[in-house]
C-alpha cells in the first residue's frame, strides 16, 4: 500500500530516447577512458569523442522525445571538456598547452 502511494504522488520520470541513452551510456565510458588511460595516445578515445559530437548534433534536432535544454548544456559542456583535453594532451611543449589554456579560457 505505502509503495503504491509513493509511486502514484512522484512525478513521472520522463522517458529518453534510445539516441539519449547511447549518448550518456558513451559519454560515461568516455569520461572513464580520459581518468584511467593515457589521453594522447588513444586513438579509441578520439574516436568515441567525435561520435559523440555527430550524436549530440543529432540529438539536438531530432523530433523524438528531446532532452531539456538544461540536460542538452550538460552534454555539450562534458563533450567540451573531453575535446580540450584531447587537444591539450596533443600539444607537444608546455608552452604550447599554456597558449592553448589561454585562448580556451573563455
Amino acid at each position: 500500500m505505502a509503495v503504491e502511494k509513493i509511486k502514484m504522488n512522484s512525478p513521472p520520470i520522463p522517458k529518453k530516447s534510445r539516441l539519449e541513452m547511447n549518448v550518456r551510456q558513451l559519454l560515461n565510458k568516455c569520461e572513464l577512458i580520459a581518468k584511467e588511460e593515457a589521453v594522447d595516445t588513444n586513438l579509441r578515445l578520439i574516436k568515441y569523442v567525435e561520435s559523440l559530437s555527430e550524436m549530440l548534433a543529432e540529438l539536438k534536432t531530432s523530433p523524438d522525445k528531446p532532452p531539456t535544454k538544461e540536460v542538452l548544456a550538460g552534454y555539450t559542456k562534458r563533450i567540451g571538456f573531453l575535446k580540450g583535453l584531447i587537444q591539450t594532451a596533443t600539444l607537444h611543449s608546455p608552452t604550447e598547452k599554456v597558449k592553448y589554456l589561454d585562448t580556451n579560457a573563455m
